[in-house]
């Protein structure tokens, strides 16, 4: 099965004011088709502009496409975009996403409660995940105080709270 599948995938973008003229479009993506097995791991890399984060919002229901299709597991990111919802992850790099204020355990449950787990589910969530990714320490400290590569581990906890079996990073630290 394919986690994400795309065929003749369009998206453009009105210039100006007008919206009706063709002339006036810029063309984001054009024709795109991409088939991404499940358990697979792929990188999208390109020039600014190329329209990356235009896909990745495409895929993650943010944006529509003009035209062609975009399927998650199955569901149609149009016709089924709370199913869609449902199964991505989405991680966000710099100083997105995270609410500097808040601990990191606060984080997760903030996130946990946005996908909908209960308190207890939630607790037992982010418990889990604060261990997976080495946070135990840290746990209570305000994600303000952490160095960019302790945020990014709670940025991975976050795109994964919800127990996500797509999972879509943008911005990823450099290696």
């Amino acid at each position: 099965m394919s986690a994400i599948e795309i065929c003749d995938l369009t998206r453009t973008y009105s210039k100006g004011s007008s919206r009706r003229r063709r002339s006036d479009q810029h063309v984001a993506l054009d024709q795109v088709n991409l088939d991404v097995p499940e358990g697979e791991i792929h990188g999208l890399l390109g020039p600014n502009g190329a329209g990356k984060t235009t896909l990745v919002k495409v895929i993650t229901t943010i944006l529509l496409p003009t035209s062609g299709s975009v399927r998650v597991l199955t569901h149609d990111v149009v016709t089924d975009a709370k199913a869609v919802r449902r199964l991505i992850g989405l991680v966000l790099g710099g100083d997105r996403g995270l609410y500097s204020r808040l601990t990191v355990d606060q984080n997760l449950r903030y996130w946990a409660t946005l996908h909908g787990l209960g308190a207890r589910e939630a607790q037992h969530r982010c418990g889990q995940l604060i261990k997976r990714f080495g946070l135990e320490g840290w746990a209570n400290a305000r994600v303000e105080t952490l160095s960019r590569g302790m945020k990014q581990r709670v940025h991975l906890a976050r795109g994964l709270v919800g127990e996500a079996r797509v999972l879509l990073w943008t911005n990823p630290p450099p290696a």
